[in-house]
């Protein structure tokens, strides 16, 4: 589709204010065109062939989306006049929009760079645009253009733009007090632990997250969503809550399509909003979709009044987490043999939160087993069901003086999720799903050898689970500031609650 606004008519303003206010500048006229791609068929009708002639149109600006590499689009945006600037918004104009989280990730990336990868570099390739008209701007994130400015100069405003300094975030975390030192320790002990592990380079799975909050995105952790990497062309999504698909990008950059194309099951543990809103979207091949029923009524309703999203055909392999419960008596079907010769051993265990709230058991033919709690209070079918695990990925929503309302809302806190880990023997227990209390890390005083906390765009093999417990003293250093407050905040919750007795 293109959209073209020509000459758009702004007539005289009179602006009433302070007797020496500034006139306001009016700016000319400018254009919008839109074309998703070269076989859009609705581009057809209003090529640049079959489009009006600009030659030396007065706009003073232009926007492009999509094709401007094609050669007849190339050709037509040169009929505009010389003075008119040209704004290409499109895949090839890509930048930092989410400061905090990249100089974070940069931050960790100092402690163990192979758990907390760079994210990927989305900055504008040199040649990745074709020749284009001298007054060109690229877009980017918060830049702003002028249409009315008191200024006469001021047309394109890049004071909002997000600066990225990687360096001086890093240097910034090694002037923390504690941290170069703990740094050091954590590398001497890690180099000693890892010559022995006979696990470090087996490759699969590999366990990506994306969001390690509950309830809504915050700044630094955004809600569920992991993505479970079986081999070089399979991976399992565990829930996919808002903003999955942004923090992916932001992952693995130009790389994204082909992931997406590589998730062969999507697993939804409940019907709350924060596991499942990112799963929208037509699957470019057919995709297994486990979830509850009350997903499913959420999906047809969606697709009753909003679009359809392949959920009625062959896109999805619909399985109802009922169907693969471990109490379901139901003869297998052919789609559940299909998935388990897929996946491997594949259990549904129903947990404690709300109604219809599952877990999940992946028992692999390559001898792990991998656990996911999705939401829910301690559980003893899940804790049967996940003996012996490999690793468990279990939820730590509050920490240990909120348990009155962990219990109120159906969660786990930390030592309750430690403790899960424990009774099932599990390898090794990783906890997610942090309340927003905790924007960086979360209130623990235990764990040992075999818990970890998980991290937005932290990326573990199992070789890479025993690094985690020796990350705590660095990661400690470096939010130091954030527990020393949060801290001050348990203290008050414990004054407000005793009635002002402790002190």
């Amino acid at each position: 589709m293109t959209l073209t606004l020509q000459s758009i008519g702004v007539p005289e303003v009179r602006v009433y204010g302070p007797p020496n206010a500034s006139p306001v500048v009016r700016r000319n006229s400018s254009g919008v065109s839109d074309i998703d791609s070269e076989s859009d068929d609705s581009s057809r009708s209003t090529s640049p062939r079959n489009s009006p002639t600009w030659e030396n149109d007065s706009s003073e600006t232009t926007v492009f989306f999509g094709v401007v590499k094609n050669t007849q689009y190339q050709e037509w945006i040169r009929r505009f006049g010389p003075d008119t600037e040209h704004l290409f918004l499109n895949e090839d104009t890509q930048t930092t929009s989410h400061k905090g989280t990249a100089s974070l990730q940069a931050c960790l990336h100092t402690i163990q760079p192979t758990v907390f990868p760079l994210l990927a570099d989305n900055a504008i390739k040199p040649d990745s645009l074709p020749p284009l008209p001298h007054k060109h701007v690229r877009g980017e994130c918060l830049l702003t253009y002028w249409l009315f400015h008191r200024d006469h100069s001021l047309q394109w405003d890049r004071s909002s733009i997000p600066l990225l300094d990687n360096e001086e975030a890093v240097k910034g975390a090694f002037a923390l007090p504690g941290f170069e030192d703990s740094l050091r320790e954590m590398k001497e002990t890690i180099s000693a632990t890892v010559a022995d592990d006979t696990t470090v380079s087996q490759s699969y799975p590999e366990v990506v997250f994306f969001g390690t909050g509950s309830s809504i995105p915050s700044k630094r952790r955004n809600v569920t969503g992991i993505l479970v990497h079986l081999s070089e062309t399979e991976s399992l999504l565990l829930d996919g809550g808002e903003g999955t698909f942004g923090q992916m990008y932001r992952h693995y950059g130009d790389k994204v399509d082909r992931v997406l194309a590589n998730i062969k099951c999507v697993f939804i543990s409940h019907i709350h909003a924060d596991h499942h809103l990112q799963t929208l979207g037509e699957p470019q091949q057919p995709v297994f979709l486990i979830a509850p029923l009350p997903f499913m009524s959420w999906i047809n309703h969606y697709r009753l009044n909003c679009e359809n999203i392949g959920i009625d055909n062959k896109d999805f392999i619909v399985l109802l987490c009922k169907d693969l419960s471990v109490f379901s008596s139901e003869e297998q079907s052919q789609e559940l043999n299909s998935l388990k010769k897929r996946l491997g051993f594949t259990q549904v265990v129903p947990v404690l939160h709300v109604s219809r709230s599952y877990g999940l058991v992946v028992t692999h033919k390559d001898d792990w087993k991998l656990v996911y709690s999705g939401d829910s209070m301690p559980c003893d079918a899940l804790i049967l069901a996940g003996k012996d695990a490999t690793l468990l990925i279990h939820e730590a929503t509050f920490d240990d003086e909120l348990h009155q309302e962990a219990k109120r809302k159906r969660h786990s806190t930390i030592s309750q999720a430690v403790d899960v880990g424990l009774q099932m023997n599990a390898s090794f227990n990783l906890l997610t799903h942090f309340s927003q209390r905790y924007p960086k890390i979360p209130l623990m005083d235990h764990g040992g050898e075999k818990v970890g906390i998980a991290f937005d765009h932290m990326k573990v093999r199992l070789g890479d689970l025993k690094l985690l417990p020796h990350l705590s003293s660095p990661l400690q250093a470096l939010f130091q500031e954030d527990l020393e407050e949060m801290k001050e905040k348990q203290k008050r919750h414990k004054r407000n609650r005793l009635g002002g007795l402790i002190e």
